[in-house]
């Protein structure tokens, strides 16, 4: 099933792919978003589930790498988040020096978007790790940032795909 939706989801060509993940980097207030222009990485599928290799685990890689990011779309998105008053942040690595690490909270959800990834950008979003101690209480607080962020890409001339990883099966 999420092959066939990658599939359709990737023959609308979006020029952007915005990954929203709670699997990924995270700090314990703001939420991340990834500056950097390139990224890259692996999942070793099974390690997610806290689980020993010997029962079966797999590696998933991406079908393009680096993956092209929207560093100039993000660092946008961050300003105008922060000027409307939302805890968000940008994390760089090494400096942008090399492509920033991505693992099974981003690798596995875009590897079902494998014919469009060479050809959009993009922008992933950390959730905080406050996450896991205040869901409800957070709830005004992402209707507001999905808002915000809505209008913000809905701006763009870009055709933007939002990919929203959850946290459903596993716990």
């Amino acid at each position: 099933a999420a092959a066939s939706v990658g599939a359709q989801l990737a023959a609308a060509r979006p020029d952007v792919v915005l990954l929203s993940t709670p699997h990924g980097e995270s700090a314990d207030v703001p939420f991340l978003f990834l500056d950097a222009t390139s990224a890259d990485g692996f999942a070793t599928v099974g390690l997610d589930l806290d689980r020993d290799c010997a029962d079966g685990c797999y590696a998933a890689t991406l079908p393009t790498s680096p993956l092209r990011v929207a560093a100039n779309l993000t660092r946008e998105t961050v300003a105008r988040l922060r000027d409307g008053g939302f805890r968000v942040a940008a994390l760089a690595a090494f400096a942008d020096t090399e492509p920033a690490p991505l693992r099974w909270g981003e690798v596995i959800p875009l590897s079902f978007l494998n014919a469009t990834l060479g050809s959009t950008s993009l922008v992933v979003l950390g959730q905080p790790a406050r996450r896991q101690t205040e869901e409800v209480a957070m709830v005004p607080e992402l209707l507001s940032l999905g808002r915000a962020l809505f209008e913000s890409l809905d701006a763009l001339s870009a055709r933007v795909l939002v990919v929203v990883s959850g946290d459903l099966a596993h716990t």
